[in-house]
């Protein structure tokens, strides 16, 4: 790998870690977090156990939303986006903006129609992370072709 595929390596990892981070951090939770409280209007306590149980099962389907799509991009970076297979990159970039974006779209939603304050800067700067990865990745892939064609017609 040439210096921007290793840069764009290291931002997709980084990514993976942040969604892996909120995976294990959701599936761990033995109740919901503080801003769904504030968006549900309510305290962990005063919800009914029948709530309680789906909104945490809800935080956990996320969770687990979150760490496989970690887990995908991490074996994508590690076998053939090492090996310089270009398509990996293209399925890390769908992979990781999905995640993102349909997180991003839930965000908004809870942000504007309720008091909580969901975090949305780290899921922005992921997709940046994301798009800033994939464009220095797919570019240089795209001179080193134009420079194997090049050299292969003088040959």
């Amino acid at each position: 790998m040439n210096k921007y595929q290793k840069i764009s390596f290291i931002g997709f990892l980084l990514v993976s870690i942040g969604l892996g981070a909120c995976g294990i951090l959701y599936l761990l939770a033995n109740k919901i977090m503080p801003f769904h409280a504030v968006a549900m209007g309510s305290s962990w306590e005063k919800l009914t156990p029948g709530i309680q149980i789906m909104s945490l099962n809800f935080m956990k389907a996320e969770g687990t939303g979150f760490l496989t799509t970690s887990i995908a991009i991490l074996f994508l970076l590690f076998k053939p986006f090492r090996k310089g297979e270009a398509w990996s990159s293209w399925a890390i970039l769908v992979i990781a903006l999905n995640e993102i974006i349909l997180i991003l779209f839930r965000i908004i939603d809870v942000n504007t129609k309720t008091p909580a304050r969901l975090p949305i800067i780290p899921f922005i700067i992921m997709a940046g992370i994301v798009l800033i990865s994939f464009t220095l990745y797919f570019i240089t892939n795209q001179k080193n072709k134009e420079l194997k064609h090049v050299y292969s017609r003088t040959n």
